[in-house]
């Protein structure tokens, strides 16, 4: 063996000792968050998420589906994407809302959601289809009562509406428009 590879290998033992060395003699760094930091770091992703509410009696209430949701627990929140919400009610057909994302605060207290929010009613025997459109739009599950401050456009048969702001209680099929309305009607309509 040549002396040149004898002692390259002699000084490559030595560097590595001392790196060995070096590692386990390092003082150990803790990473500690912030309470500002917590916050704003999910505890858990899920993705195609779906879940179905029942009744005590065991009736499905509502569904909620989104491809991701992202949990925030120590400020109680839940960003959704793509969410859709549906609403299983007796004797009238359901109701839908989805939009481009949303949030889940309190659990699912209170359910925000924004950007091309859609609300849906299938037509049913007793009236035609019903579709409300805003930017914006919390829907409270407990009560089923959709609010929102945005202007809306809400159709139905011939009928098309414009206001700005809207309490719509849809257990009870009753939608109050809360400033600025105006409408129109075409009978020509086929869903008049």
């Amino acid at each position: 063996m040549s002396p040149w590879i004898i002692k390259s290998s002699a000084l490559l033992v030595a560097c590595l000792m001392l790196m060995s060395f070096y590692l386990l003699t390092k003082p150990k760094t803790d990473y500690i968050l912030s309470e500002a930091q917590l916050a704003t770091r999910p505890d858990s992703i899920i993705e195609q998420m779906h879940v179905t509410e029942f009744s005590e009696q065991g009736k499905p209430m509502h569904i909620l589906i989104t491809p991701r949701l992202t949990h925030y627990s120590k400020i109680d929140r839940s960003d959704l994407q793509h969410p859709k919400v549906t609403i299983l009610q007796k004797d009238q057909a359901p109701w839908e809302i989805q939009a481009l994302s949303g949030q889940t605060d309190y659990g699912i207290a209170q359910i925000t959601l924004h950007d091309d929010v859609q609300l849906r009613q299938a037509a049913d025997d007793q009236r035609p289809a019903t579709t409300i459109t805003t930017s914006r739009l919390v829907y409270y599950p407990a009560i089923q009562v959709a609010q929102t401050d945005q202007p809306i456009e809400f159709r139905q048969g011939g009928v098309q509406v414009k206001s700005v702001g809207m309490i719509a209680d849809l257990e009870q099929d009753v939608v109050e428009l809360l400033q600025d309305a105006w409408g129109r009607f075409d009978a020509h309509s086929p869903n008049s």
